[in-house]
């Protein structure tokens, strides 16, 4: 290639120059001497993917250095606004570690307005989320539906990357475009390990959503027995009404969730009448005890 009088450049029909063939498959040696050449490190394909871009999406270490050496531009995006650093929160935590090193942005958004943060997180790729978080990536920032890294971790399940960003202070009451907290996504898909780890960070039980609805009440609707008894354990209001005038039991009662409906009426605070009647209950039998010993004290002598 050095010797020969060939454009590196030279793209065919797909626009797929050498450059970006060999970073596809992995030909080192190859994308070595395209980059001795001259070939441009920055062309792109129709899709806007660049020879970068392509390495870190494929977690490919040694082509992705080679890239960055020869100084390609770590911050371009593809249509879908995705940086090389985007690609790597889900692929490379090393190769996340050398674009963090090589200065890439690491708040760039693409255009759903997802972080690499959020990408990692959606992911569940705790430590490439780690590596972000300690570089400084803004752990509340939300997308374009007003999610934070923390709800998509919580609505995936992703119970390490809710915990580390619980331990690393990110807010977990905050609410998206819908009202919806953190909590809630994690109740409403029914993880349970989630919702653990935020009762025990003292989320908000009871907020409730655009349409009233709690994390009780949505955990009820979809029938998660285990995510009720814990909110439940945990004091959530049971008699909380959405904006249908609907409680967690009259919910869960609707779509025939048997399990959550006995676990809910087993809950239930007795009423004053009944407490009432407890009461009465309790001072009779102690004066009946009271009775029995003096009918059964011997008459002094």
């Amino acid at each position: 290639m050095l010797q020969l009088p060939q454009d590196p450049n030279l793209a065919a029909p797909t626009s797929a120059t050498p450059l970006l063939k060999a970073s596809e498959h992995g030909r080192t040696e190859a994308v070595r001497v395209l980059l001795e050449a001259g070939a441009d490190k920055d062309l792109a394909t129709n899709s806007g993917y660049t020879a970068l871009m392509i390495a870190s999406d494929q977690g490919d270490l040694e082509v992705a250095s080679l890239l960055v050496e020869a100084g390609a531009d770590k911050n371009l995006a593809n249509i879908f606004g995705c940086t090389a650093l985007m690609m790597a929160a889900r692929s490379s935590v090393h190769i996340v570690r050398l674009l963090l090193e090589a200065s890439a942005d690491k708040d760039a958004v693409d255009n759903d307005g997802d972080t690499a943060l959020m990408h990692a997180a959606d992911d569940g790729f705790a430590e490439a989320l780690r590596l972000l978080a300690d570089a400084g990536a803004d752990m509340d920032v939300a997308n374009n539906d007003g999610r934070t890294a923390m709800m998509i971790a919580a609505g995936k399940g992703h119970a390490e990357v809710v915990s580390f960003l619980r331990e690393a202070g990110a807010d977990k009451d905050m609410t998206n475009i819908s009202g919806r907290t953190t909590l809630m996504m994690a109740a409403s898909r029914g993880h349970v390990k989630v919702v653990h780890l935020l009762v025990e960070a003292c989320a908000d039980k009871d907020v409730a959503d655009n349409d009233g609805n709690t994390a009780l009440l949505l955990a009820a609707g979809k029938g998660h027995s285990e995510v009720v008894r814990l909110l439940v354990e945990a004091g959530a209001d049971r008699d909380f009404t959405n904006l249908r005038g609907r409680t967690a039991l009259m919910v869960a009662a609707q779509w025939g969730h048997s399990e959550v409906v006995r676990l809910l009426e087993a809950s239930k605070a007795p009423t004053w009448s009944q407490l009432l009647q407890h009461q009465l209950l309790k001072r009779l039998s102690m004066a009946t005890l009271q009775l029995c010993e003096c009918w059964w004290k011997p008459a002094p002598t």
